[in-house]
């Protein structure tokens, strides 16, 4: 498991309520090395969305030592 930059909510336009609405992080995985998938959870009407990061040294370090 990776530890995401700590964003339980974030604005993000969404297509179905076709506004900015909070969404919250559901979940994140390491896809590639230096790569973090995020995805999250409309709470208006439970649209996804994914978002790409790269994480930052750090990051990865503690990944691997976990």
């Amino acid at each position: 498991m990776t530890i995401p930059i700590f964003r339980p909510y974030v604005f993000l336009r969404c297509k179905k309520c076709n506004r900015k609405t909070d969404h919250v992080l559901v979940s994140s995985a390491t896809v590639k090395k230096g790569e973090i998938e995020e995805k999250y959870e409309c709470q208006e009407c439970g649209e996804t969305k994914v978002i790409y990061e790269l994480a930052s040294p750090s990051q990865l370090t503690n990944h691997l030592e976990a």
